[in-house]
């Protein structure tokens, strides 16, 4: 073997090794990435920045645990409260941390776990929300731990008179009666997606969002009139071309459709689906009404 033939064996070998060990590093890395959407979905939820100010997802330090080759990563929900937030009742109050549990629960799929890498994990430990201090007090401060016993869960309450802390709990459930259609619902799947593939998703239930207006529009496999009212939803997620129209049992749905009727136009939250035998693949966006809220 020539000295140049030497030369490039030994590089190609450095290579090799370099890469192997790259992309080991790479396969392994720490990654943070769905910690920071669950922080821009719970900065954009309205139900929430209605009376939190700021809202963080933070590590905590000196909290990572290692055992059998896992790595866990502790993390606290940390926000400063607004003032709408401090005028509430603490059961009220103790609703909006429940919200954020909640909320949390549906991004991950988990009450407090979110995989963060391989054998990588980051560990949702506590809500912790606080008002901001004012000259010479210490502003309240409001936690709930990301356990669940029983639906029940429980909110600290740390009250400052000057520097005097006092603490009282509050015990509660999530008010089902305050929550949305979507907060409720186990249903993932959107209208958006069903509507770019509605064949790979016949017989799913789906989310729908928008304004509703009553409609005489009856065709392919929704003919149906004497038992189903029609109605046409222009979804948050687009415009008119967008539409769906939903079609609601109107002994089931009688409220609603009363409500259309002497109103032009309402907005609703809707669980539907597109039945596989009245499918047709000429068909728009159609499907049965199943849930609403509106």
């Amino acid at each position: 073997m020539g000295k140049r033939a030497t030369v490039l064996l030994i590089v190609s070998s450095i290579l090799l090794v370099v890469s192997g060990i790259s992309f080991y590093f790479f396969d392994n890395r720490f990654n943070e990435k769905k910690i920071e959407n669950l922080q821009m979905s719970l900065i954009k939820e309205k139900d929430i920045k209605d009376y939190v100010q700021y809202i963080f997802v933070s590590q905590k330090e000196d909290q990572t645990l290692k055992q059998d080759g896992i790595k866990l990563y502790s993390y606290d929900i940390d926000g400063t409260v607004n003032k709408k937030f401090m005028n509430l009742s603490d059961n009220e109050k103790l609703n909006v941390l429940l919200r954020i549990f909640d909320k949390t629960s549906k991004e991950t799929n988990s009450h407090s776990l979110i995989e963060c890498g391989k054998k990588q994990y980051c560990s949702i430990d506590e809500i912790k929300l606080s008002e901001d201090a004012k000259e010479g007090h210490f502003g309240d401060e409001f936690k709930m731990d990301f356990n669940e016993t029983n639906n029940e869960h429980e909110m600290e309450i740390t009250h400052y008179k000057g520097t005097l802390p006092q603490v009282h709990t509050v015990s509660g459930s999530v008010d089902e009666s305050s929550l949305s259609l979507e907060e409720q619902s186990d249903v993932t799947l959107t209208a958006k997606e069903v509507q770019y593939n509605r064949v790979g998703n016949l017989g799913k239930y789906f989310f729908l969002k928008g304004n509703a207006t009553l409609e005489d529009y009856y065709n392919y496999g929704f003919t149906n009139e004497k038992d189903f009212f029609s109605v046409k939803i222009i979804p948050d997620y687009g415009d008119i071309s967008d539409e769906w129209y939903i079609y609601f049992k109107r002994d089931e749905h009688a409220e609603l459709y009363n409500e259309l009727l002497n109103s032009s136009n309402i907005p609703i939250e809707v669980i539907a689906g597109v039945p596989e035998k009245t499918y047709r693949q000429e068909q728009g966006n159609m499907a049965i009404g199943m849930q609403t809220q509106f």
